[in-house]
């Protein structure tokens, strides 16, 4: 991780989180340091196509370990409220996209 970017995880990998990834790794000043998943293919696929290095099946486990300076939630609509409130509670910035 790149002490002088901006830099963002994600929990989800999959769908959406693909269209924000690919958008954000356009950014020379941004960097995607992680992503969780309950799939390993789908971590696989954002490992390959956007050089996500730190895969996690467990978000938990994945915000105690990193240190992004945001989080991007991309699970189910139904599913947000509990990543998303965790990561705030943690200092995290998490942007409502």
């Amino acid at each position: 991780m790149s002490e002088s970017k901006p830099c963002v995880a994600f929990i989800g990998s999959s769908g959406i989180a693909r269209v924000h990834m690919r958008r954000l790794t356009k950014y020379p000043d941004c960097e995607v340091v992680a992503a969780s998943d309950v799939s390993d293919a789908a971590l696989q696929k954002a490992k390959q196509a956007y050089n996500v290095a730190n895969l996690y099946i467990d978000w938990k486990a994945m915000l105690k370990q990193e240190n992004p300076a945001a989080v991007s939630v991309c699970k189910p609509n139904g599913m947000h409220a509990e990543p998303t409130y965790h990561s705030a509670e943690t200092g995290r910035d998490v942007p409502i996209l």
